[in-house]
């Protein structure tokens, strides 16, 4: 009899994980279906409120980060990336984004630690090893430039 109510405790713990996962999705999802129908303004108040009344979750604040950087606000950007990877260390996309984003301001060495970062989470990404091909060729290390290369067309560039 304790083992039928153990078991219906650990069923409902995971239940109510995979639904709170649920909810969060749909707000990320709010929030980019908002941005990219034209409403950034509305989105950003929608993943503002969201984060403020619900709970802080790295989905919702990725996508406000996306729609940031999208409306040409590199800097708020940048920072809810860090809200992002500081709630979710391991958030590919956002790893990878802010890696870019550095990369393009000439931050190499905070691109290098991001796109690593994100390289080491999802090794068959293709597009991250060949930002780092080309972050090798431009440190003249013709021997990661080759393995990182070969990375990216082994997975798919």
């Amino acid at each position: 009899m304790h083992f039928l109510l153990l078991l219906s405790v650990s069923l409902a713990a995971r239940e109510s994980a995979d639904y709170r996962q649920e909810v969060i999705k749909a707000a990320a999802a709010r929030v980019s279906a908002l941005a990219e129908a034209g409403h950034p303004e509305e989105a950003l108040d929608y993943g503002r409120r969201w984060q403020d009344g619900v709970e802080p979750a790295a989905a919702v604040e990725y996508e406000v980060a996306l729609t940031l950087r999208r409306m040409g606000r590199d800097q708020d950007a940048l920072d809810h990336y860090d809200q992002t990877i500081e709630l979710e260390p391991t958030h590919v996309a956002a790893l990878y984004d802010r890696g870019e984003m550095h990369l393009l301001a000439g931050r190499m060495e905070e691109a290098r630690r991001d796109l690593e970062a994100a390289a080491a989470q999802k090794p068959d990404h293709w597009v991250v090893h060949f930002r780092l091909a080309e972050m090798a060729a431009h440190d003249h290390d013709r021997i990661a430039f080759e393995e990182h290369l070969t990375l990216a067309l082994s997975h798919g560039f």
